[in-house]
């Protein structure tokens, strides 16, 4: 009989990981996710397995984000040696996800480590290196859609397109038992239905099981049309009284699809005279990821037609390598900002903001494409600035799922 534990993920959203159990399939963890928040040196460190790593036979995995993928690497150090199984796409995208990862965490272990060695406290040894992120990278199998392929005595597993980045997948999970097929199926995370950039999620014919992540289960998305509108009006009526906007955003898949829409705008021109008086400059910060990932992107024939012609076309939007350096100190003056932060996506000192920089109300802290607004739920003023006053309209609550870019205003 089989035994299904949930490790992760279990009353909460991040750090999905479930170990499977079975005589047919033996022991194979399904994802192997980081928790999210705090700094990076926090998260993996207190991390701990509750199994004995070099006992799993294989890990499966439905994509590539961190919150599914970010502990393979300590996995891995601890002495799993098995395959891990995942679509082709996924495989491209882990090697960026993981470096971008451990970059961020050997700076912050770095830091760390300066205040303990400033206050005589013990050093901290990394919990993995660059080492085990290629052993991880030389375990991983990448997969086409809809192959079946054997991943135990009597078991196998086959990828569906889950419509959320990417290479992301339902998996389906079969088992033999007493000469019965029992069919595990298992949702990842689902996109939404017509995307201007995924394929819409498929659906498994059958299963006997279902494992779903209900994260944004309890609210009904708003039409895209709705959604792309008000975008629209955000952007027009800010630049029109002098204003800038600041999107906090994952650096693979949402802010991809935000590039999209504003190339579409550009190439409809209503990102420029007379409709815009001030035309947008796009910046970016951090190392190069939604570059990266976009290069795979583009390589990836997954993408909706519409999409495709506008990846292939020469326009003003297209997905290019920023990097701090370029922005530092640079005025900021009509400019739209995707911030993919050097802290994983909290917002601090952004894009060379002037010394006078306008907070977010704390209390009144949100999101627009899934990054967030710095530790104390604000934009966090450091050396040398000045906060004098709030005046920055806020938009979209965190974890409102309401519209593909969760657009909601707020009023201060």
């Amino acid at each position: 009989m089989a035994t299904l534990t949930f490790y992760g993920a279990a009353q909460e959203v991040t750090g999905s990981c479930y170990l499977i159990e079975s005589p047919a399939l033996g022991r194979v963890l399904l994802e192997c996710g980081m928790h999210q928040g705090g700094t990076a040196v926090d998260r993996i460190r207190d991390e701990s397995f509750a199994f004995d790593p070099a006992d799993i036979d294989a890990v499966v995995l439905s994509h590539g984000h961190l919150d599914h993928s970010g502990m393979l690497p300590k996995l891995v150090n601890q002495g799993f040696s098995g395959p891990i199984y995942c679509t082709q796409s996924t495989r491209q995208l882990l090697r960026i996800l993981f470096e971008d990862a451990l970059g961020l965490y050997e700076r912050d272990l770095e830091r760390e480590n300066l205040r303990r060695q400033r206050s005589g406290r013990a050093l901290i040894e990394p919990e993995y290196t660059e080492k085990d992120v290629e052993a991880a990278l030389k375990l991983c199998q990448g997969q086409p859609y809809h192959a079946r392929v054997d991943i135990g005595p009597q078991a196998s597993v086959r990828f569906l397109d889950a419509g959320h980045i990417l290479g992301s997948s339902i998996v389906e999970l079969t088992l033999n038992e007493k000469g019965a097929d029992k069919v595990l199926v298992f949702s990842g995370d689902l996109g939404n239905s017509n995307s201007a950039l995924m394929n819409d999620p498929e659906s498994p014919q059958h299963a006997d099981i279902v494992m779903m992540e209900g994260t944004y289960g309890n609210r009904d998305h708003r039409s895209q049309e709705q959604t792309l509108e008000q975008f629209r009006q955000v952007l027009a009526e800010t630049w029109a009284r002098g204003g800038n906007v600041m999107i906090p955003s994952f650096a693979i898949g949402r802010t991809q699809e935000l590039i999209f829409h504003l190339g579409c705008l550009h190439q409809a021109g209503e990102l420029d005279p007379p409709s815009m008086p001030h035309p947008p400059q796009i910046a970016g910060r951090g190392k190069p990821l939604r570059g990266k990932a976009a290069a795979v992107k583009g390589h990836r024939m997954r993408l909706q037609r519409q999409a495709q012609r506008l990846v292939i076309g020469d326009h003003l939007f297209g997905f290019r390598h920023h990097r701090e350096r370029h922005l530092r100190l640079r005025p900021l003056r009509r400019r739209l900002g995707m911030v993919k932060d050097r802290q994983g996506g909290r917002v601090a000192q952004p894009l060379g903001l002037p010394k006078r920089l306008a907070p977010v109300d704390p209390h009144a802290a949100h999101r627009v494409g899934g990054g967030q607004l710095a530790d104390r739920l604000g934009v966090e003023a450091g050396a040398g600035f000045e906060v004098f006053d709030i005046r920055i309209r806020c938009l979209a609550p965190v974890h409102d799922p309401r519209g593909g870019f969760l657009l909601q205003p707020v009023h201060h």
